[in-house]
């Protein structure tokens, strides 16, 4: 990683790390994917300062981020009020549980702005292209699987039928119980 130092139109400083002229040399794999959302984003935001959006958006990128990696999951990266998260496969009924609670989890984040928000999640069993793009090293994912579950349209949860089967053939394997 090197640091880049750029300056924004007030004349402020900002020190960033990234990559430098990475080849593209992307991982290629099947990972469970989850895209994590707001709904309504835009119109709980209106009248607010940029600062506010800023820190409301920053608060809850942090819970979500938390979570996934207490799940053993991870952000791939953000998109405006939406997150793309990444799983290995070994951890699908971890994956399933986040997604099940994640809504409810993340109504706290939202107290401290005087409001509430519907999080909508999906989650499903992708192939990828997947790693650093460009010359600044940007952190990106590639793929079919991933294109269609942007599309799919969710109103709340949505969990694939291969993530259920994969995690259910997990819980199976692990305690002998027969439901996730």
């Amino acid at each position: 990683y090197e640091s880049y130092v750029v300056e924004d139109p007030d004349g402020h400083t900002i020190e960033f790390y990234a990559v430098k002229d990475v080849p593209g040399e992307p991982l290629l794999e099947e990972r469970i994917v989850t895209l994590v959302d707001v709904a309504g984003f835009a119109r709980l935001v209106r009248g607010r300062s940029e600062e506010e959006v800023f820190q409301m958006l920053d608060s809850f990128y942090r819970e979500v981020e938390d979570l996934a990696g207490a799940a053993g999951g991870r952000a791939l990266k953000y998109i405006g009020d939406g997150v793309l998260l990444s799983f290995p496969l070994d951890r699908a009924a971890a994956a399933v549980a986040y997604v099940e609670s994640l809504p409810q989890e993340l109504l706290s984040v939202w107290d401290d702005y005087g409001t509430t928000c519907k999080v909508h999640v999906k989650a499903d069993v992708l192939s990828l292209a997947w790693g650093h793009m460009g010359r600044m090293g940007s952190f990106d994912a590639i793929g079919d699987g991933l294109n269609q579950l942007f599309m799919h349209v969710s109103d709340g949860r949505s969990i694939s039928a291969a993530l259920w089967e994969l995690a259910q053939e997990q819980a199976d394997h692990t305690d002998g119980t027969t439901s996730v």
